[in-house]
């Protein structure tokens, strides 16, 4: 058994980096989770084999097992109590982290000389050929047009991102410098030097690209930010023993950001997770996981300061540090976190065997509970799989106008995961994509016209069901807000519940510009069509509400002082208009092709001011923001207002259209 469990664990760590594949819209992170599990499986299946061939269960524990047991208790706890998206916790970092410590107990009772061997060989084989494809990705490949359009980048990496890639090859390095210098053989000494040489020449490529204004500069959330929402996270009792729940940063995030991230890259995008993966654990996952993976890393340096140097162990507790080093300074992912916990394993002090010998209904029960275990796993993993495959197909059929394709694929997702929540928002975009383009005939059928009733109901169906999923996602409310943006003019009542599903979404997201934006365009385009006076006057206010505090939000928001001279403009304020247009002049980059635009416009208000107004200041100009003018409100469709269908208390089956509109 020993053997099997070291050739599995040595072909995930060669493999873990290389694999991927393209039948899931995430070419790297579904097939290497996968592959994660089955290898954490066949482990288990071989012990249990073993186990049952010896008549006796053999455990050998070690240094780590009672933190490894704990740890993934409470991962299991962690998941249990979590309030929201439970199902997105078990499928990412829940199955991540307790497929890696329940490998990490099957390696740390059964570790062997061997097994060292083979873990580190493939560790640095593996570095070792992924800095080779990132030579060739950054010189040659980028380039090559027969290769698929994604591979079509310097960005293109076998272990999925820039950033990964440089952090696994640092480990490599780490690897096979000390694996050298502890080593007594000429020649392996020579094999790594050069492993060490390719390594080194691939670090120095990818740094000089991501240095600041080179095309891979890596977007990690600041870590004084990061420290500042862990800060915010244990202002909770509850979070602070049990964490915002694993899959829950986003929303926590967008509730807390600090207003100075709206001068980064981060003021209109939402990161999964801190800059550093222990902060993420303390947010996410609170005392329950942090205490015990603390406990993990304080065995380790324990059984590292009384283990005695050799050519095997002084590489493996290199390559462990190295790791956590990684791990602090940046986020975790589904190589560098398997990693960590198999380098700690091997690490690991054993102690004395313990066997227990198995009666007939021992085994009976202990192969049952294996079985189980390793059933569901696979069984779940494998509807996943399939329903990541069918929104591949869907994407595909995206390509190909397809929309009759695009609705059934998703339509499959759905049924074979239903709990989570971006599929329900991506099918609930498929049905108004699919209802916008059916409604574009000049006269409808009654039928097509009850067509586009039922695809506009499963969107507003969906969409509030994802709602309820996740009430605490600003997204969630935005995408319902949209839908029925979408349905002004067309469904009665449609404009009140926009308004409301943007206001609930600021509430969740209230550092957010653009959702001000947003808001205030339905305001804008209310006051632009609406034929009572005071109604559009008070639309019309409410519509520089919005804009002005997004000028607040981000004073360098070009788009944001385009939309309030706009809104000026349509109140007669000339003044305020011209003081707003010069704003989003100075805002502007002095390349952006909107800059003639905006000037021209300015000219235009400045011929109709009272008095003369000093000329705009460019000096200061630094956001590339695109300007654009609230969106005009839907036109109506043929035959008047539709009824929406009222959702139904338990989402069921929804028809599929009988007609193959494109999209």
């Amino acid at each position: 058994m020993q053997k099997s469990i070291s050739y599995l664990t040595a072909a995930l760590i060669l493999l873990l980096p290389l694999i991927f594949w393209t039948i899931t819209p995430n070419f790297f992170t579904t097939p290497k989770q996968l592959l994660l599990i089955v290898i954490t499986s066949a482990t288990l299946i071989a012990w249990l084999v073993d186990s049952i061939r010896r008549q006796s269960l053999t455990f050998t524990p070690s240094s780590l097992t009672f933190p490894l047991i704990v740890f993934i208790t409470g991962i299991i706890v962690s998941i249990a109590t979590t309030q929201e998206a439970g199902t997105e916790a078990l499928v990412g970092r829940g199955s991540l982290y307790l497929a890696s410590a329940v490998l990490a107990l099957m390696i740390s009772s059964h570790s062997s000389r061997i097994l060292k061997k083979l873990s580190l060989t493939a560790l640095v084989l593996s570095s070792t050929l992924l800095s080779i494809h990132s030579i060739l990705q950054l010189t040659i490949l980028h380039t090559l047009p027969t290769l698929p359009t994604f591979m079509n980048t310097r960005a293109f990496s076998l272990a999925s991102t820039p950033l990964i890639t440089l952090s696994l090859i640092i480990i490599g390095i780490a690897t096979s410098i000390s694996w050298a210098t502890s080593t007594k053989s000429n020649s392996k000494r020579t094999i790594l030097l050069f492993s060490t040489a390719i390594q080194i020449i691939t670090v120095v490529a990818y740094l000089s690209l991501m240095i600041s204004g080179r095309e891979l500069v890596p977007t990690l959330l600041p870590l004084l930010s990061s420290w500042s929402i862990a800060l915010d996270s244990l202002k909770s009792t509850r979070n602070i023993f049990l964490g915002i729940g694993l899959a829950n940063f986003t929303s926590f995030y967008s509730s807390v950001k600090p207003l100075s991230l709206n001068y980064t890259l981060f003021w209109n995008t939402l990161p999964n997770s801190a800059s550093s993966e222990l902060l993420q654990l303390l947010i996410t996952g609170g005392l329950v996981i942090i205490t015990p993976l603390f406990l993990l890393i304080t065995s380790f340096f324990s059984s590292i300061k009384n283990s005695r140097a050799s050519s095997l162990n002084t590489p493996l507790k290199v390559a462990t540090i190295t790791t956590l080093l990684i791990l602090l300074l940046t986020p975790g992912s589904i190589i560098t976190i398997p990693l960590l916990f198999i380098l700690l394993a091997l690490t690991a002090r054993p102690k004395s065997p313990k066997v227990l010998q198995l009666n007939s209904s021992s085994i009976f029960l202990t192969t049952a509970l294996t079985l189980s275990i390793v059933v569901t796993a696979l069984f779940f993993s494998g509807k996943l799989t399939m329903a990541e495959n069918h929104l591949r197909q869907a994407q595909l059929a995206v390509a190909t106008n397809d929309g009759q394709a695009v609705y059934e694929h998703h339509l499959q997702a759905i049924s074979l995961v239903p709990t989570l929540t971006s599929y329900h928002l991506s099918y609930s975009q498929v049905n108004l994509t699919l209802a916008a383009s059916l409604s574009q005939a000049n006269e409808l059928t009654e039928d097509q016209r009850t067509q586009v009733t039922q695809l506009l109901s499963q969107a507003v169906r969906e969409a509030r069901l994802t709602t309820t999923m996740r009430p605490n996602l600003a997204t969630t409310w935005t995408n319902l807000g949209s839908i029925y943006r979408q349905l002004i003019n067309v469904a009665d009542g449609a404009e009140d519940l926009a308004i409301n599903n943007y206001a609930q979404a600021i509430t969740l997201d209230p550092a957010n510009p653009s959702l001000r934006i947003e808001l205030g365009g339905i305001f804008y385009q209310l006051a632009s069509t609406v034929e009572d006076r005071d109604t559009a006057n008070s639309y019309l206010i409410r519509a520089v509400e919005e804009f002005s505090t997004a000028t607040q939000l981000k004073s360098d928001y070009a788009n944001a002082w385009y939309n309030l001279a706009k809104a000026y403009e349509l109140a007669d304020n000339i003044e305020l208009a011209y003081q707003a247009m010069q704003q989003a002049i100075a805002s502007l980059d002095v390349n952006s092709p909107d800059l003639d635009l905006a000037t021209q416009e300015l000219s235009t208000l400045k011929a109709k001011l009272p008095s003369p107004t000093p000329s705009a200041d460019t000096q200061t100009r630094r956001d590339t923001d695109t300007l654009t003018t609230p969106s005009p409100l839907p036109s109506p469709i043929s035959g008047g207002p539709i009824e929406l269908i009222p959702p139904s208390p338990t989402p069921e089956p929804t028809p599929t259209p009988s007609a193959d509109p494109s999209i």
